[in-house]
């Protein structure tokens, strides 16, 4: 079921596609851009979200996170710190280091600890899974 997404005044919305990525692996990525005043003039904070698809092998998916509730470096986006050789991330190849994980089968983590992600991570059956990314845009 889709549903209408309203954005707030300052913010637009783009559709594009990951130019980097096969035909088989093409993501679709939604930017935000998030426009402030400062002293200094206008900041530009743009952020593109992608829902991937892939298979969780028996290997796992070979991610390091890291960030998230109640981290060392205060309450933060959780990222992808690492990613290991012989993964299902790895071996995709459309997550990158630096990601912020939103989304895991459509529930939102994008505040947990990493400890409740790692155990949602781990309890995931082999198969299909969706994890949705932010990723900065770069200009």
């Amino acid at each position: 079921m889709c549903q209408k997404v309203h954005y707030p005044n300052g913010v637009k919305k783009q559709d594009r596609f990951d130019e980097n990525s096969s035909s088989n692996n093409r993501i679709s990525f939604t930017s935000i851009r998030l426009n402030s005043q400062s002293p200094f003039g206008e900041i530009n904070n743009e952020m593109d979200t992608a829902v991937i698809e892939f298979e969780n092998g028996a290997c796992g998916l070979g991610m390091i996170l890291e960030g998230g509730r109640d981290s060392p470096k205060g309450d933060c986006p959780v990222q992808i710190k690492r990613i290991l050789p012989g993964g299902s991330v790895y071996n995709d190849g459309r997550i990158k280091v630096g990601d912020q994980l939103v989304e895991i089968n459509g529930e939102n983590v994008s505040m947990q600890t990493t400890t409740q992600i790692r155990s949602l991570l781990k309890n995931l059956p082999e198969g299909k899974i969706l994890l949705t990314v932010k990723r900065r845009r770069i200009m």
